[in-house]
């Protein structure tokens, strides 16, 4: 155990057993209404931060416009059930269970309905496979010419049926483009994860020798719910939400999904900016380490931006322009989220790794992209990121086996 983190985990338990808000966000049946319900969980496991603000003298919103992005300062460690309670409720997430990986994954052969009035069929029926995967179908036993892993939060998981996720469109449009080839894509995403879990999703996926891995970043809140985990790791406390959480008890009355969906994590960082930096470096830090991994086991990685509705439509949401301003959140409070997506993606892209960001798609169009009920991503939403997806594969030859060389010791 690092020095000092008895003390640390002794505050950390203290402050969880005080009840105080860290915004992580249960889903449970929606009212009649068009807001769905979400319950708070009473945890902000916070103290003074202990990482510097900005290294290396790098403004790191600015990133973009250098190559000079710091060292990797990346830790990790296996977590005890009792630690992912502590950090992630797990006691109070209904349909999960541990997983060392991933530290909660959805649990296996699962089936469920909800009703859902903005869906064409007014419900949307679920489903997990025998590892926990989101939809029924289980993995072939022998490697299909091409087998895809999609890793990500609630947007990438899906709120629609198992055949309407961008993973599940991914897939159907490669074998319609690819009759002669056997191709499978397997969604490997839940809501509630962030860096540290899609890295942990690839690793407890290995054993399927994935040829391309989709990570599925969401603005909305990866950048702010890395750094519970990033700090627990760092031995480090996480800045507590004090400062905004009675702005943020006014505007959880009726319009939670705007706070848990974005606008909490916009707060934050505007509350504690030097936190933008530590959230950035944990990012690239995992980003780094998924694609150590891909390039020693020859998968192809490709990173998808999905934005939020904040960012998006904001206009097309009452109850999102209400909760902005009930929360004080002003344009440029909203900029630093857009240019924390700007400096990620320049890292990415940097690194040589194949980047699409859906902000510019999302903004071509008229249609709404994100339910009214919880703003997450709808229908078209998925079909767009699906279609996108589908040309950059088509694109890269990724179908054909254009991928990364092959690592020493496993040939292609």
């Amino acid at each position: 155990m690092r020095p000092g983190s008895t003390k640390v985990l002794l505050a950390l338990g203290a402050a969880a057993a005080a009840g105080l808000v860290f915004a992580l966000f249960l889903r449970v049946q929606p009212p009649a209404g068009d807001e769905l319900t979400l319950v708070p969980i009473q945890r902000d496991l916070g103290g003074v931060p202990a990482l510097p603000g900005t290294r290396a003298g790098i403004d790191p919103l600015d990133a973009e416009l250098t190559s000079r992005f710091p060292p990797s300062t990346f830790l990790r460690r296996p977590l005890s059930p009792e630690e992912v309670e502590l950090l992630f409720a797990l006691g109070q997430r209904e349909f999960d269970v541990y997983d060392p990986h991933c530290y909660f994954v959805k649990r296996a052969g699962l089936e469920g309905r909800r009703d859902w009035p903005e869906h064409p069929e007014g419900h949307y029926a679920w489903r997990t496979n025998s590892l926990g995967l989101r939809g029924s179908a289980e993995p072939a036993p022998t490697s299909p010419d091409l087998r895809v892993l999609v890793v990500g939060d609630s947007h990438t998981e899906g709120v629609c049926l198992d055949a309407e996720t961008f993973p599940a469109r991914l897939e159907q449009g490669l074998r319609q483009a690819h009759p002669d080839r056997t191709i499978e894509v397997l969604n490997a995403a839940r809501g509630g994860y962030s860096f540290f879990q899609y890295l942990g999703a690839l690793e407890r996926a290995l054993e399927l020798e994935p040829d391309v891995l989709v990570v599925g970043i969401y603005g909305g809140n990866d950048f702010e719910e890395v750094l519970t985990p990033h700090h627990y790791f760092q031995g480090t406390l996480r800045p507590p939400a004090d400062k905004f959480r009675e702005l943020r008890a006014r505007a959880l009355k009726g319009h939670v999904a705007s706070i848990g969906q974005a606008l909490n994590s916009v707060k934050y960082f505007a509350t504690w900016p030097d936190q933008v930096d530590v959230a950035l470096q944990a990012i690239r830090d995992c980003c780094t380490e998924i694609q150590a991994l891909c390039l020693r086991r020859s998968i192809h990685p490709v990173f998808v931006f999905i934005p939020s509705a904040a960012e998006i439509e904001p206009d097309g949401h009452p109850k999102l322009r209400e909760a902005l301003a009930m929360l004080e959140v002003s344009p440029e409070d909203l900029r630093t989220s857009e240019r924390m997506a700007d400096s990620l993606l320049a890292f990415l892209r940097q690194r040589g790794l194949d980047v699409l960001d859906m902000r510019p798609v999302f903004r071509s169009t008229d249609v709404l992209l994100y339910w009214k009920a919880d703003l997450h991503s709808n229908l078209e939403a998925l079909r767009l990121i699906a279609a996108e997806l589908l040309a950059l594969f088509e694109r890269r030859g990724l179908v054909l086996g254009q991928r990364v060389r092959a690592a020493p010791g496993r040939p292609r």
